[in-house]
C-alpha cells in the first residue's frame, strides 16, 4: 500500500512527511498513516490537506481532501438579550463566542433601522465603542471570545433601532448572526414613584412619632409635603426642614417637623431617590381619627400623594 499526503493552497502545494503504522490480522492488513499540520494553516479556508492511497488490488489511486469545514470544530454564537434600555442609560451588548478552531474569528456589528431591511455596518466611533476581542483558548483546545458593543441610550434618536452581531470564520460556509436588542423610543426616563407612608400603627399620648415616605426617580428639586388633617379640623401643610439647618417658621406647625432623612443617586442616571420624615408627639384630643398625607411634587409640579391612618391611640 503506498500512502501519501499533499497540502495544497492557492499559491502552493507541498508534500507533508507522515508516520505510517501497518499491522496484520490473519491474511489481511491494516495500515495506519498520521501527518501533522500547524493549526495555523487552516486560517486560510482555501487552504486544504489531501491523502492518496494506493494498492495493487486497485484499479486506480483514491483520494479524500480535508479543508477548514470538514473540521468538527465550528463557532457558536450567544447573545445576551436586553430587555428594556432608558434614556441616558450605559448600555453594553455581548456577543460570545465559542468552540471555534483556528483562532480566525471576525465579528462585526450592524444596525438596522425601523422600517428598514438595509444593514449599516457599525464601527467604533465617538457614538460607539468597539473594543477590541481576545481569544482564550479551552481545555478541549477550541478557542472562545467575547465581542462588546457599548453605547449610550441619550445618543441615539431614531424611533427604533435593532443591533446585530455577526460572526465570520473560515469554517463557517456563511456568516452567523444573532439579534441582540430591538427597542422602539416609547423607554422613556421613568417617571417618579412614591412608596407608602410606613411607621408606628399604634400610637401612645405623650409618646414621640415619626412616619417615613419614600420615593425613587426624583429630580432635583422634587419637594416631601406632609399634610395633617386632625379630627374636624381644617388640613395643613408641613414642608420639610433643610438638612442641618433648625427648624424655622412656616416649616413646621403646632409641633409637627417634617426632615429630608436620606437622599441618594437612584439606578438612573441624574435621577434622585429620598425619604422625607415627619415628626410629632400625639395626643388623644387632637390625633383621634387624623388624617396624614404625604405629597411628592416634581419639578414640572406633577405630584402624587400617599396617606396614612393611625389604627389606635392609647
Amino acid at each position: 500500500m503506498d500512502i501519501s499526503w499533499t497540502s495544497k493552497s492557492a499559491k502552493s502545494q507541498e508534500k507533508i512527511q507522515s508516520k505510517e503504522n501497518m499491522s496484520n490480522y490473519g491474511n489481511t492488513f491494516n495500515l495506519e498513516s498520521k501527518c501533522t499540520v500547524p493549526g495555523e494553516l487552516f486560517k486560510d479556508p482555501e487552504f486544504k490537506v489531501m491523502v492518496t492511497w494506493k494498492h495493487e488490488s486497485m484499479e486506480g489511486p483514491e483520494f479524500r481532501e480535508l479543508s477548514v469545514r470538514d473540521l468538527p470544530w465550528h463557532p457558536k454564537l450567544q447573545a445576551t438579550p436586553i430587555e428594556s434600555v432608558f434614556q441616558g442609560d450605559e448600555v453594553l451588548l455581548q456577543c460570545r463566542v465559542s468552540d471555534y478552531f483556528p483562532d480566525a474569528l471576525v465579528v462585526k456589528w450592524f444596525e438596522k433601522k425601523m422600517g428598514s431591511q438595509e444593514l449599516v455596518e457599525i464601527i467604533s466611533s465617538e457614538k460607539y465603542n468597539i473594543p477590541e476581542i481576545s481569544s482564550c483558548r479551552t481545555e478541549n483546545g477550541t478557542f472562545s471570545s467575547t465581542a462588546d458593543l457599548s453605547y449610550k441610550r441619550s445618543d441615539l434618536s431614531e424611533k427604533g433601532i435593532e443591533f446585530i452581531c455577526r460572526v465570520e470564520h473560515p469554517s463557517l460556509g456563511t456568516p452567523l448572526q444573532n439579534t441582540i436588542l430591538q427597542y422602539k423610543d416609547t423607554a422613556e426616563m421613568p417617571t417618579f414613584s412614591i412608596n407608602n407612608i410606613y411607621g408606628p400603627q399604634t400610637w401612645y399620648n405623650g409618646e414621640k412619632v415619626t412616619l417615613y415616605c419614600g420615593a425613587s426617580y426624583c429630580t432635583e428639586n422634587t419637594k416631601a409635603i406632609w399634610r395633617v388633617t386632625e379630627a374636624g379640623g381644617t388640613p395643613y401643610d408641613i414642608l420639610e426642614t433643610p438638612s442641618g439647618e433648625e427648624t424655622k417658621s412656616g416649616l413646621q406647625h403646632s409641633g409637627y417637623v417634617a426632615h429630608r432623612e436620606r437622599t441618594e443617586k437612584s439606578d438612573k442616571e441624574d435621577l434622585l431617590d429620598f425619604t422625607s420624615s415627619l415628626t410629632f408627639t400625639p395626643s388623644i384630643t387632637k390625633h383621634l381619627n387624623v388624617t396624614i398625607a404625604c405629597k411628592i411634587v416634581d419639578s414640572g409640579e406633577k405630584f402624587k400623594e400617599k396617606t396614612f391612618h393611625c389604627k389606635n391611640i392609647f
